[in-house]
């Protein structure tokens, strides 16, 4: 049996052995190819080589789908969690209304810090809107797999995370390039996603996973603006 050894992370540290070791730093070596846009940057890839080797290496890639129903459960646990909390503010606002009202207590100003719903109604919103978005995307999955048209979703969200990698370290958006003379895929992004397939052994092609998560980025980016 191998001997573990510890690999620091910004939040904690990820007991590994020394194979696994290798692999993380491995990673970590393709990260730092990249141009970073600052310094407070490099102190981001353990925490980054860390969460890809995860990705890479132990999420089971022979089922070639995320678990929709999951989603669901976490989402519909998380509901019933804010409606508890809700319900708890009510019964406190009920037990102390009156003292908060009565002038002699001086403290009625700030009665609507708990009459104020408003960010557990925005947050059960979302989740709704969540629970929506995941039943179409299980739809979408569903009618592909009746075409015969098998989707890795597992690589599709690798190559999501790699995009907010790649902007998160560099600052820079996201890009499918191509050559003006060979039309052969370029630029930084495809070949930071190029090593990373390379690396795992991923036959999925690398020019395609840049185009959607290029894509995917870009339309993720105009609803949070929109959003605002």
């Amino acid at each position: 049996m191998k001997k573990s050894k510890l690999v620091k992370t910004n939040d904690d540290s990820l007991p590994v052995n020394d194979e696994e070791a290798k692999k993380i730093d491995e990673i970590k070596n393709i990260l730092k190819r990249l141009p970073l846009k600052n310094s407070k940057q490099q102190e981001k890839l353990d925490k980054w080589a860390n969460e890809l080797y995860k990705i890479l290496f132990t999420y089971d890639r022979s089922t070639k789908k995320l678990t929709f129903n999951q989603i669901d459960a976490y989402l519909e646990k998380l509901d019933k969690l804010l409606k508890k909390l809700e319900h708890e503010i009510d019964n406190l606002h009920f037990e102390i209304k009156d003292l908060l009202l009565d002038p002699d207590t001086l403290c009625h100003e700030y009665f609507y810090i708990f009459s104020d719903t408003n960010t557990i109604s925005k947050s059960r919103y979302l989740i709704e809107c969540a629970q929506a978005k995941n039943k179409d995307k299980k739809n979408n999955s569903e009618k592909e797999n009746e075409r015969g048209k098998k989707e890795n979703l597992l690589n599709n969200y690798l190559s999501e995370r790699l995009a907010f990698i790649y902007n998160d370290l560099t600052g820079k958006t996201p890009a499918k390039q191509t050559d003006g003379v060979d039309y052969k895929p370029k630029g930084e992004y495809f070949f930071f996603v190029k090593a990373i397939f390379k690396l795992a052994n991923i036959t999925a092609s690398a020019e395609d996973q840049v185009r959607k998560s290029a894509k995917k980025f870009k339309e993720s980016l105009e609803e949070l603006i929109h959003k605002k």
